[in-house]
């Protein structure tokens, strides 16, 4: 049911769009972790490109930030209020598995996407979750 739900969300929008899901914070937020994260405006270069549909994964309070961005570049984030992003991980996995591709910082987000065969683009410092290297060792 969850699938179904999520593809006739999607299957309205454009069919011939790459579908990016975006995610650019945790939602446990300090001053040692923000160093990890972006703002939503980080994103701007990717939205200008007419060939994708971009689709939020950004849980928590992030609707001001997301009509803030659709107003500045002229362009429409997928969403649905109705989706928690947080604590339904059935419906998450779900979504995620609908999309071409995802862009994230370190967060459930880039995790999930990854476990699922999803491509990912982790933006993240070097670590000891990525070994001291420029990718993500555990996934491909």
């Amino acid at each position: 049911m969850i699938y179904i739900y999520h593809e006739k969300n999607l299957i309205n929008k454009h069919a011939f769009k790459k579908r990016i899901g975006i995610c650019w914070r945790s939602g446990h937020l300090n001053m040692e972790r923000n160093t990890n994260y972006l703002v939503i405006e980080d994103l701007i270069p990717i939205f200008s490109s007419n060939n994708y549909d971009f689709i939020n994964l950004q849980y928590g309070d992030c609707e001001e930030e997301l009509l803030n961005v659709e107003k500045l570049c002229n362009i429409n984030i997928i969403r649905w209020r109705d989706l928690d992003l947080k604590e339904n991980i059935d419906s998450v996995m779900a979504l995620i598995s609908r999309l071409d591709l995802v862009i994230t910082v370190g967060t459930a987000v880039s995790s999930i996407a990854a476990s699922i065969g999803k491509p990912v683009i982790l933006i993240s410092k070097r670590g000891w979750d990525n070994l001291g290297t420029n990718h993500y060792p555990f996934f491909p």
